[in-house]
């Protein structure tokens, strides 16, 4: 009875902080986000070099903030004069700008609500370093209103990539306006 009996009465006291709702809403984040590191990243390729021998180990060791900040340099240097591309580094500043929203929410650590005066569905704790950093109510609408932007931010710039793309005939459009003038494939 021993270690069995112990073991089991340790995990009847278990609370699943975040519960599934939660969870799930921290999910579409997650996958959100993915697909618009995804869009940065392809933007980021078509836009680069060919023949930049340290391309490939750039886009796989940097992170997102490091890979749009590449991307931004390189529509200001090499694609100034094509229209849209003004707009097109506003939205990946926009990117840039939920960010942080997404770390917390993806990153952070959560616990159970200190008090049933909040609706809250767990409590926040975010880091910086060693040192607890913020600590705030969080609701599975809230994480779900940042999914929203991400997935509404994802739309706008492939809206915008069609807007400024080049008309091929037969009804389709190629987003090919910010390629590098070498990756023409």
């Amino acid at each position: 009875m021993g270690a069995a009996a112990t073991s089991h009465k340790q995990t009847e006291g278990f609370v699943p902080i975040p519960g599934p709702k939660l969870l799930e809403a921290i999910g579409t984040v997650a996958v959100k986000w993915s697909g618009l590191e995804f869009q940065i990243d392809n933007l980021l390729y078509w836009a680069s070099d060919p023949n930049d021998s340290d391309f490939p180990g750039f886009l796989n060791s940097r992170g997102f903030q490091q890979r749009c900040e590449k991307l931004k340099s390189i529509l200001r240097s090499e694609h100034a004069a094509h229209t849209g591309t003004t707009g097109l580094i506003a939205l990946i500043d926009q990117a840039l700008g939920i960010k942080s929203e997404r770390e917390q929410i993806i990153h952070g650590i959560y616990i159970d609500p200190a008090s049933s005066k909040t609706d809250a569905d767990a409590i926040l704790i975010t880091l910086n370093g060693h040192k607890q950093r913020t600590e705030w109510p969080v609701t599975r609408l809230r994480v779900l209103a940042t999914a929203k932007k991400i997935d509404q931010l994802c739309n706008a710039i492939a809206f915008h990539l069609l807007t400024h793309g080049q008309d091929v005939g037969g009804g389709t459009i190629w987003p090919t306006t910010w390629r590098h003038k070498n990756r023409r494939e």
